[in-house]
């Protein structure tokens, strides 16, 4: 399952909302409702060869700044969030 920070900071940037490269402010000020330990880590925690060996989503392009990485489902994933909830839509399996 993709994550929902995830989700919001796709369908961020896709909208243009949030310009990337960007940083941990300006996904707390684009994306809100998340708490402050969501901010400070998500980006880090899932950026490509964290140490925790959490999904790769972002890509480090300088200092405290990051990409999103573009999966092949990229823009399925982000044009399906937008249209609502994949379990109602029959598109997670059967034990989710």
């Amino acid at each position: 399952m993709v994550h929902r920070v995830y989700r919001a900071i796709v369908k961020a940037v896709r909208s243009r909302a949030l310009r990337e490269p960007f940083s941990n402010s300006d996904f707390q000020d684009v994306c809100l409702g998340f708490g402050a330990g969501t901010y400070q880590a998500f980006l880090h925690k899932h950026s490509k060869n964290n140490p925790g060996r959490n999904s790769e989503l972002f890509e480090r392009v300088g200092p405290g700044q990051f990409k999103c990485i573009r999966p092949n489902v990229f823009v399925r994933l982000s044009t399906t969030f937008d249209r609502g909830p994949l379990k109602s839509r029959g598109m997670l399996g059967h034990n989710q």
